[in-house]
């Protein structure tokens, strides 16, 4: 399918009032996915932002996706079994009327749609209307229930722990869920000052039909171009500091934190086999270890595995090796995917599963779904996931702490009233 295409002017300094104009115009579609790069430094990313807006047609196995055309859409986190899929679907993909590109370091955007003279589209945004609500968006967060409360959490973490005495698992990604009865008027605001407290690489805004998802993800699943995969697991985690010398001494003790080493190096390892073991044979290398990435509240330690092929793999054999992926399981990846249904007291849905695109090049990126708001807007219902790496190291008050601050940022981000 050919796509009309305009070419507008670009300017980063004009983004955040691009970006309330495209937020605020795209509230009368029933289907899109907004994703900004926030400007971080990415030798990998494509694009500043990728907007897809409007199904021209759907798809809902990856083997029936075409390529070389715009393609934006999710794949959840495998259910515990078929019954449990949420409304997201399991896996979702669409071909967009709409698409606005804008390439990282671009002097111009492109305006690509099905339908003729792309450019009344753009003219359209343009004079759509700036609507910046402030918080508090929220009422009745501190009404919201967690999963399991702190004594159950204790258990289940020495569940865990007693698994991987047995020799069952090495680490498993255990989460939990906090969820509340709320009603958001203003979704665009919401994900507009989620992003703006938080910017991040992979940052979401994803609507499909009375489902939304806001996210502030730093996370790579994977991306492909050409005959290129690169993955990059996070694991590590520390907090900011409040100057340089501290901040750079808290990246000196998440080097040195044997735990965070140990669950990035064993997730590391898991991946790099998983893409060795791949029928199409390729040529697979850890070309960055341990490395320290900054984001705007918390270190991160990533590691980069590349897969070189003869020949690209399709998308389906991709998911085949990779999916879900190591950083939200654990190690062995099938036996940790049965135990995290055991023992987990919700199903994560989209949370850890991925948003993607792939471009008109054929090039693919994925996200990994964390850091996110659910709305379900016919239940006007709020949620999110949130949890880390249990390991023979792991101390669950220490975890449960950190679980906390992960969801005090949409408490505080989205209640603070200036």
């Amino acid at each position: 399918m050919n796509y009309h295409e305009y070419s507008f002017s670009w300017n980063k300094k004009s983004k955040h009032k691009f970006s309330l104009k495209v937020l605020n115009w795209l509230q009368q579609f029933s289907t899109f996915i907004f994703l900004d790069s926030n400007e971080y430094n990415d030798p990998y990313g494509r694009y500043e932002l990728l907007i897809g807006v409007g199904v021209h047609h759907d798809f809902q196995q990856l083997e029936d996706l075409p390529k070389n055309t715009w393609l934006f859409g999710h794949h959840e986190f495998p259910a515990s079994n078929l019954e449990n899929t949420t409304d997201w679907k399991s896996c979702f993909f669409f071909q967009p009327e709409i698409v606005i590109a804008i390439p990282r370091n671009a002097v111009e955007g492109v305006l690509y749609s099905i339908h003729e003279n792309p450019k009344w589209i753009y003219q359209e945004i343009e004079q759509s209307e700036i609507e910046d609500y402030q918080p508090p968006f929220f009422n009745h967060f501190e009404k919201g229930q967690w999963s399991l409360n702190f004594e159950e959490y204790q258990k289940s973490v020495s569940a865990i722990q007693q698994w991987i005495k047995e020799g069952k698992c090495k680490e498993l990604n255990f989460c939990v869920e906090y969820s509340w009865n709320e009603e958001i008027l203003h979704p665009n605001n919401v994900y507009h000052h989620i992003n703006q407290s938080n910017p991040c690489p992979f940052s979401f805004y994803y609507k499909k039909e009375n489902m939304h998802a806001f996210s502030t993800s730093p996370e790579r699943f994977f991306s492909l171009t050409e005959s290129v995969l690169r993955t990059q697991p996070i694991k590590g985690t520390i907090k900011r500091g409040e100057t340089a010398t501290e901040d750079l001494k808290l990246q000196q003790k998440l080097l040195a934190d044997p735990k965070e080493r140990f669950e990035n190096e064993t997730i590391t390892k898991m991946v790099f086999e998983e893409l060795n073991a791949m029928k199409s044979s390729p040529e697979v290398s850890i070309v960055k270890s341990l490395e320290i990435h900054t984001f705007p509240t918390l270190h991160h330690l990533i590691s980069t595995i590349e897969a070189q092929f003869e020949q690209r793999p399709n998308l389906t054999e991709v998911f085949q090796a990779l999916f879900p992926m190591g950083s939200m399981t654990g190690d062995p990846k099938d036996e940790v995917l049965s135990l995290t249904h055991q023992i987990e007291a919700t199903e994560r849905g989209l949370y850890s599963g991925t948003i993607g695109y792939q471009d008109l090049s054929g090039a693919w990126d994925f996200n990994v779904v964390i850091r996110t708001l659910i709305y379900n807007e016919a239940q006007k219902k709020c949620s999110f996931h949130t949890g880390g790496a249990i390991t023979s190291f792991t101390n669950a008050d220490r975890e449960w702490e950190e679980i906390q601050l992960k969801a005090s940022f949409f408490k505080e981000t989205l209640n603070r009233t200036y």
